[in-house]
């Protein structure tokens, strides 16, 4: 099962009533990062998309002062994905930008992706979902893990794990105890 799809299984779980972990299919458990990216087609004006890759969609539509609604589709992958569609589609390239102009072989792929994935802004809130929802617990816990092994943590890494250790107490072991 790809890891789209497990999310998908995953959110099934939660809204039928499922919420303890052991309630959980395994597949499910062991949920992918929830940073993983995505390669998205952005409609930046008529007859333009715009094909690029982000971890966080909502975040990245707003620094291009775009709205959600102008993505047309969005696939997971992150940077390897978007070179193979840049290649993928480089007769339609518009100069050096990450432009392309919409030809029907271009649609035909979107309505493809859209068909298989969904629409890409179930996967926006698949996206914000992952990066709230799924840092409870264990899941908290390994990410926390993770960022104090960071040797040279960026900003945005500090701050996340400052954050993580606020909601799991200052330890990082648990809820901090009202005292």
């Amino acid at each position: 099962m790809c890891e789209t799809h497990a999310l998908l299984v995953y959110r099934k779980c939660r809204s039928s009533g499922f919420r303890d972990s052991a309630d959980v299919p395994p597949i499910v458990r062991s949920a992918p990062d929830p940073r993983e990216p995505v390669v998205y087609y952005l409609r930046t004006r008529p007859g333009i998309v715009k094909i690029g890759y982000t971890v966080d969609m909502r975040r990245r539509v707003k620094e291009l002062r775009a709205h959600l609604r102008d993505v047309i589709a969005a696939e997971p992958g992150g940077a390897v994905k978007e070179a193979h569609r840049h290649a993928q589609f480089a007769a339609q390239r518009q100069g050096r930008s990450e432009d392309f102009v919409v030809t029907p072989e271009l649609e035909a792929h979107m309505a493809d992706i859209r068909s298989a994935v969904g629409d890409p802004l179930d996967m926006a809130r698949m996206q914000k979902d992952r990066n709230s929802d799924l840092l409870t617990g264990l899941a908290a816990r390994e990410r926390l893990t993770q960022l104090s092994s960071y040797e040279w943590p960026t900003v945005r890494q500090r701050l996340e794990k400052e954050q993580l250790m606020k909601r799991l107490g200052e330890d990082g072991n648990g809820p901090a105890q009202a005292g």
